[in-house]
């Protein structure tokens, strides 16, 4: 057989294999791990978290609970962006002034087909999705709390409630100070033309023990409430 044939019919086994669609019951290919690379502290925060997520996961009340279970879900992506972003030497921003010209070379990469994996510019991206999840977890959280999965209303009127819950079931104040300049940094992000150009209130030290406080009140109402 000609060296040209060969090819050709190399090439039409070759695109049969890679168009051919994976059997719906198929087993998936082992998952890719790599051990956590951050200091001692942070992971150890880190990690305890994702424990006690993965505790949560186990209980029959959370299981039994759709909203819990999407919460937990997103959950998991705050850790997981904190992570990242640590591991990409994430510094909290003292500049007010955003550099154009990283921006524009973000963006021409990008449009060049080339995804930026390291650097200043993505580590703030992840930290900034952290902060975003952070906030939908807070409030998902208090509806939940509060047995309102549906309701409309906001954050500010629906955490004095949840406080006095959860001094009920652990005869402790809910200490939520962090959540609150996580949340309100969030919104600045949201709502202002500048973002925080003028001023960064969260710090990376404020989502951790975001995250601490979050799970808390979570924790509380899995093992209290009825």
């Amino acid at each position: 057989m000609a060296d040209g044939t060969k090819l050709r019919n190399a090439g039409c086994i070759l695109n049969q294999t890679m168009t051919t669609p994976r059997p719906k019951n198929a087993a998936a290919g082992p998952a890719k791990y790599r051990n956590i690379r951050l200091r001692a502290a942070d992971k150890r925060a880190l990690t305890a978290a994702g424990s006690r997520i993965a505790m949560l996961l186990k209980s029959r009340k959370v299981t039994a609970n759709d909203d819990v279970i999407d919460t937990l879900d997103y959950f998991v992506g705050v850790i997981y962006s904190l992570a990242l972003a640590k591991e990409r030497n994430f510094q909290n921003r003292t500049k007010t002034k955003t550099d154009a010209g990283v921006v524009l070379k973000r963006a021409e990469e990008f449009g060049g087909g080339r995804l930026s994996e390291r650097g200043g510019w993505s580590a703030g991206f992840l930290f900034n999705g952290a902060l975003v999840r952070i906030s939908a977890v807070y409030h998902r959280a208090l509806k939940i709390v509060l047995g309102k999965p549906n309701t409309d209303e906001h954050v500010w009127k629906l955490r004095p409630k949840a406080e006095t819950l959860y001094t009920q079931w652990t005869k402790r104040t809910w200490n939520n100070s962090n959540i609150r300049t996580v949340h309100g940094e969030v919104n600045t992000l949201k709502h202002d033309s500048g973002g925080t150009r003028q001023k960064r209130t969260a710090t990376y030290e404020d989502a951790l023990l975001s995250v601490t406080e979050l799970l808390d009140l979570i924790e509380a109402w899995e093992q209290h409430s009825t």
